[in-house]
């Protein structure tokens, strides 16, 4: 029989963005919000959950690489 455990939940790694921070989609759809979470897989080595800032309650996840920080110009428009 072999046991498996549950991931233990861990702060977000230094990485591309931080928890908080506004974003958008890159290329393609429009996509705005906030990082809400992170995630990491053999495929995606670095990825993150963001709630729509349109669409309460409406999160999608993202590679980093298909996200950009939003200028502070833009988040005070």
């Amino acid at each position: 029989m072999k046991l498996y455990a549950a991931p233990i939940a861990q702060p977000a790694p230094q990485g591309k963005f931080a928890i908080g921070d506004l974003v958008k989609k890159s290329t393609g759809s429009e996509w705005v919000g906030r990082v809400v979470g992170w995630y990491s897989t053999e495929q995606t080595p670095e990825g993150y959950a963001v709630e729509s800032s349109a669409h309460r309650n409406s999160v999608q996840i993202y590679p980093a690489k298909a996200l950009e920080l939003v200028p502070m110009a833009a988040k005070e428009a």
